[in-house]
């Protein structure tokens, strides 16, 4: 996930759906509530939210941050190939190589970078059983077909936001067109906004 800089302009605050069923309101209360907690610089409490597939994506790109050349990097899509630029720019080589997702989510949401950025409104979510469903509303507040996943583990929900990255990649290369840049130069520019230093001059290249 990344919180979302240039990008996370292009969509407005939090606008949940207004229904009456209790589990819809809950999963209402999980998307606020990790929002808050990112703000708040409370990792504990994201990861109290994040559901198992996000902790897997954070494991899934932190093996390819530390491994990957550019080639295989650029080759990923916009979103994860931000978050792999991330970890390298945020993190050093040895803190990249002990890292696993929890402690990587630690390390970066202590630091403020899941901090302070706008959040997509939701509407429509459907509950079944143990997994739900929540429309993304774009900058004009249409419903699109854009979700956010959750799943109740142990009688608490949590969300799956990385489920949104067909999402942020749209507003990535729709953000490029309008600035006339190419992605890797967007991605470079979010970055050095966030992390408020020039982007290392080894990003591109693997931790070992």
């Amino acid at each position: 996930m990344f919180k979302r800089g240039l990008v996370a302009s292009a969509v407005a605050a939090v606008v949940l759906c207004g229904c009456n069923d209790p589990e819809a309101g809950e999963v209402e209360m999980c998307y606020s509530a990790i929002y808050h907690c990112c703000d708040s610089r409370d990792a504990e409490c994201v990861l109290k939210l994040l559901a198992p597939a996000s902790i897997a994506y954070y494991d899934r790109l932190l093996g390819i941050a530390r491994t990957a050349n550019r080639e295989q990097v650029e080759a990923l899509r916009p979103t994860e190939r931000l978050e792999v630029l991330k970890m390298r720019q945020f993190a050093t080589r040895p803190e990249l190589a002990a890292f696993d997702a929890s402690s990587y989510i630690r390390f970066i949401v202590s630091r403020g970078v899941w901090a302070g950025g706008e959040k997509p409104r939701i509407s429509n979510v459907k509950v079944r059983g143990d997994t739900a469903t929540a429309n993304i509303r774009d900058e004009k507040g249409k419903a699109t077909h854009h979700k956010f996943d959750f799943v109740k583990v142990d009688g608490m929900w949590k969300i799956d936001w990385n489920r949104s990255d067909d999402m942020w990649d749209e507003y990535i290369e729709k953000d490029a067109r309008r600035e006339r840049m190419s992605v890797n130069n967007l991605l470079f520019f979010i970055i050095e906004e966030e992390s408020e230093m020039p982007v290392k001059a080894d990003i591109w290249e693997p931790s070992k």
